[in-house]
């Protein structure tokens, strides 16, 4: 298709996913108790993804979650050719929440990728969006559900 036909229909695309775009979303079961255990344990928490950072906060605010987290890093925050699987976002990430040691969780082989050029341990999430099977996304540790991630963060 020809480039300025496509960028009109991204746009309308766009336009649309920024008026609908939690309409069917929900965080996942046990999201909310998870991140409840991890404040009271102090660890800090960001999300890291390659949606624009402006839908990402606005997905949060309408779940009521975005104060939860220290930083919220999209797709665009770091600039053109620095989304995953680039490292960038997820070091800053390590950054905006105070450095030192960190994990990272993500469900797809741009994440394991991303987090290993950022030399980052991975959990992957394997009841999101999974684009290889567990065995060859190549992560540190997996998990079928957020009950597991805290067990499987002490072990890490």
């Amino acid at each position: 298709m020809p480039d300025d036909e496509f960028h009109k229909l991204y746009k309308q695309m766009l336009a649309f996913y920024g008026e609908n775009h939690a309409v069917h979303t929900r965080p996942y079961p046990g999201a909310v108790e998870m991140l409840d255990e991890l404040a009271t344990r102090g660890v800090r928490v960001g999300v890291v993804t390659n949606k624009f950072e402006q839908f990402a906060r606005a997905i949060l605010g309408t779940l009521e979650l975005v104060d939860r987290f220290d930083c919220v890093i999209g797709g665009d925050t770091m600039g053109k050719g620095r989304a995953k699987p680039a490292p960038d976002p997820i070091l800053h990430a390590r950054e905006c929440c105070g450095g030192g040691r960190m994990i990272y969780v993500g469900d797809s082989s741009y994440d394991v990728r991303a987090a290993r050029a950022a030399e980052v341990p991975v959990i992957a999430a394997c009841y999101g969006y999974c684009d290889k099977p567990r065995d060859e996304l190549g992560a540190d540790a997996s998990i079928d559900s957020l009950s597991e991630l805290i067990p499987v963060l002490r072990k890490l």
